[in-house]
């Protein structure tokens, strides 16, 4: 009889799968929590504060899909990792305002080039609309 208890208690625990968990720790974000060896794990980095940009994620990066990006995956490793999302800080700036003409109208045109830009970014469209919701300059 003992060896029969013995055999279903064991046929028992392979069933139910107790797969053995390991501790994420996301510092300055989310996605903490215990996770299976081989787990997709989502991880983003807390609300960037206004005078910084984000940087990149440090810690135990090996199986980090991108670095760079505030909101990346990983595949949890068979060990605990603890991550650490990192920002920079950033220098005041004054946000220009001008108008241009166009074809039948002055347009509105909010601009800032940094001392050593890395590339321009326009944002346009031809909708009569006002940068008003992204930019408070009235």
């Amino acid at each position: 009889m003992k060896k029969h208890l013995l055999l279903l208690i064991v046929s028992l625990l392979a069933v139910t799968g107790h797969a053995q968990t390991f501790n994420l720790t996301v510092n300055n974000g989310y996605g903490s929590g215990n996770y299976a060896a081989g787990d997709t794990v989502h991880v983003w980095c807390e609300a960037i504060p206004e005078d910084a940009v984000f940087a990149r994620w440090s810690g135990d990066i090996a199986t980090m899909a991108d670095v760079g990006e505030w909101h990346t995956t990983l595949i949890m490793p068979g060990r605990n990792v603890a991550l650490t999302a990192n920002f920079r800080t950033i220098a005041p700036f004054t946000i220009q305002y001008e108008t241009i003409k166009a074809v039948n109208n002055l347009k509105n045109v909010f601009y800032y080039f940094p001392p050593k830009p890395k590339g321009v970014i326009f944002l346009a469209h031809g909708t009569n609309s006002k940068a008003e919701h992204w930019i408070n300059l009235y």
